[in-house]
C-alpha cells in the first residue's frame, strides 16, 4: 500500500512570489483543501539519494531537478461511501488509491479530519496475494496530529499515540500487532521552494522526528516543505545522523499537487515522437491520469468514449507547443465499465483502453 499517511496532507499552487514570505497556515486552509472531489496528483522519486535541505531561519529551496519515478493519483472522498468509513466515524475526509500491480488490484483509503490542524484516524489497505484477500486495517488512538493550526515559523508540537494494526487474511485468523509512536515536529524554516517545473512558492519546512517501538524500535527523519493551498514536498532522510542543513542522504522524495483538473505540461524536455502513454492509475475509481507527447506545435484534441462510442468527456481541445503533456480525467458521475481515450495531434492518432472499477 503506498504511504498516504502523515506525509499525504496536501496544500492549488500559488503564483510564483520572489519574495521571502513567512506564511501562516490556517484551519481554513486546510478546509479549503480537504475537498470532497478533489484530486491529489503524486510523483515519486526513488532515484535521487541526495538532495540539498537549505538551513534554518530564512532560506531557500531548489527542487526542481526532482524526477519521477511513480506517478498517481489519490482522490479525496466522502468516508461514508468508503467499504471502511464506519471504523473512522470522526473521519470527514478519505484519500483513496487504487492500482494495479502484476495483475493484482491494491486499494487504499486514509482516514482524516480537521479539528484544531489535521488529524489522521487510521488506514485501510485491501488486496489480493497468491488465492487470498488481504485486508491491513490501521486504528490510531488518539488520531495523530499531523498538523497544528496556525501553523507557522517556530511553531513546534510532539504527540503519542497507538496504532492498532489488524491484519486479515481469509481463512486465517486476524493477526493483530500494536505500535507506540512519539513525533516531535519543528517548523524550522521558511523562504522561497522552486518545484519541479519551474514554479516558485513560498512555505514552510517541518522536521518530523518519529520514534516508534512495536516488535522492534524505529526512529526516522523527514522534512515536510509546505504551502497554503496545494502543494507539498516530503523528504525522508536515509538516517538519523544527517545535519539540519545543506545537502544530506535521502531515501525517499514525494511531490504532491492537489485540485489538478486541467492540462499541464509535464516537463520541460521536448520529444521526438508523438506518445500516448497508458493511464495510471488503470483500474481507476474515479479519476485517472493520461500522459501524451508531441514533438511539435499541433491542434491536440483529447476525448475519452464508451464502449458504444458514445463521447463522454473532452479533455483537451486547444493549440499545444511542443512538449509532454498531462491531462486527468474524473469518472465520478459514469458507470463502471471499459472506456476508450483518443488523442488526435495533427496526422498523430491513437486510442487506448481503460477500466472504471467502483
Amino acid at each position: 500500500m503506498k504511504k498516504t499517511g502523515a506525509l499525504l496532507f496536501c496544500l492549488v499552487l500559488l503564483a510564483g512570489s520572489k519574495s521571502f514570505a513567512q506564511i501562516t497556515i490556517t484551519e481554513n486552509d486546510l478546509q479549503s483543501y480537504l475537498t470532497i472531489g478533489n484530486v491529489l496528483s503524486v510523483l515519486d522519486d526513488t532515484s535521487t539519494t541526495s538532495l540539498n535541505i537549505g538551513g534554518t531561519g530564512q532560506t531557500s529551496w531548489d527542487f526542481s531537478g526532482l524526477s519521477s519515478d511513480l506517478q498517481f493519483t489519490l482522490s479525496c472522498v466522502n468516508p461514508s461511501t468508503t467499504p471502511y468509513g464506519g471504523h473512522f466515524p470522526s473521519a470527514t475526509v478519505s484519500f483513496f488509491d487504487t492500482t494495479l500491480i502484476q495483475g493484482y488490484l491494491l486499494q487504499s483509503w486514509v482516514y482524516f479530519g480537521v479539528n484544531n490542524g489535521l488529524l489522521q484516524y487510521g488506514s485501510v489497505g485491501e488486496g489480493s496475494a497468491g488465492g487470498f484477500n488481504i485486508t491491513f486495517i490501521s486504528h490510531n488512538n488518539p488520531a495523530a496530529k499531523n498538523i497544528i493550526v496556525p501553523l507557522t515559523m517556530g511553531t513546534n508540537w510532539s504527540e503519542n499515540y497507538t496504532a492498532t494494526d489488524t491484519t486479515l487474511i481469509s481463512p486465517l485468523p486476524p493477526n493483530v500487532s500494536i505500535t507506540n509512536y512519539h513525533n516531535e515536529y519543528a517548523v524550522d524554516a521558511y523562504g522561497n521552494m522552486t518545484l519541479p517545473g519551474g514554479a516558485t512558492v513560498p512555505a514552510l519546512r517541518v522536521r518530523l522526528d518519529s520514534r516508534s517501538n512495536g516488535t522492534e524500535y524505529n526512529r526516522s527523519i523527514a522534512y515536510l516543505f509546505l504551502t497554503n493551498n496545494g502543494t507539498q514536498i516530503s523528504v525522508d532522510a536515509a538516517d538519523t545522523t544527517s545535519p539540519n542543513t545543506g545537502v544530506i542522504p535521502v531515501k525517499g522524495i514525494s511531490f504532491i499537487n492537489a485540485g489538478i483538473t486541467d492540462v499541464r505540461q509535464a516537463n520541460n524536455t521536448i520529444p521526438d515522437n508523438f506518445n500516448l502513454e497508458q493511464n495510471y492509475p488503470n483500474p481507476f475509481n474515479p479519476t485517472t491520469q493520461i500522459n501524451y507527447s508531441i514533438p511539435s506545435s499541433q491542434k491536440v484534441v483529447l476525448k475519452v468514449y464508451d464502449e458504444l462510442g458514445r463521447e463522454v468527456a473532452t479533455l483537451v481541445n486547444i493549440e499545444q507547443p511542443a512538449g509532454n503533456y498531462s491531462a486527468d480525467f474524473n469518472a465520478a458521475g459514469l458507470a463502471s465499465g471499459v472506456y476508450f481515450y483518443r488523442l488526435q495531434a495533427g496526422n498523430f492518432i491513437e486510442m487506448k483502453k481503460m477500466i472504471l472499477m467502483k
